[in-house]
């Protein structure tokens, strides 16, 4: 093999590593945004409880119902998905290879 085919062979792994990395990196963002949209839904689903029970308050009723089964079950649901996604997230193993120390190759002779 000569000079050039090694060093190309080299060349064309690195820009695969990088690619990988890259991709690897943009799907870590993507679950990481779909991890906001549903700590989002939880945050909501808690401030309508909280309306909920302050109204109640009021009104002097107990706090019940299906106004609250709803946002239960809101919350309770994203929950669950967010311990998905971030199990997806945590998964993704890294190609094989990366991270491992590059051998130079000495072109000249």
């Amino acid at each position: 093999m000569s000079h050039f085919d090694e060093f190309w062979n080299r060349a064309a792994s690195a820009a695969q590593t990088a690619a990988s990395a890259t991709k690897r990196a943009a799907n870590s963002a993507k679950l990481s945004i779909a991890i906001a949209a549903e700590e989002e839904k939880v945050k909501s689903a808690y401030q309508a409880i909280g309306k909920l029970y302050y109204q109640d308050q009021i009104a002097a009723a107990t706090p019940s119902g299906p106004a609250y089964d709803e946002q239960i079950c809101r919350i309770d649901a994203a929950l669950q998905r967010i311990g998905e996604l971030r199990s997806q997230r945590d998964v993704t193993p890294p190609p094989a290879g990366y991270g491992e120390d590059s051998d130079f190759v000495d072109l000249v002779e």
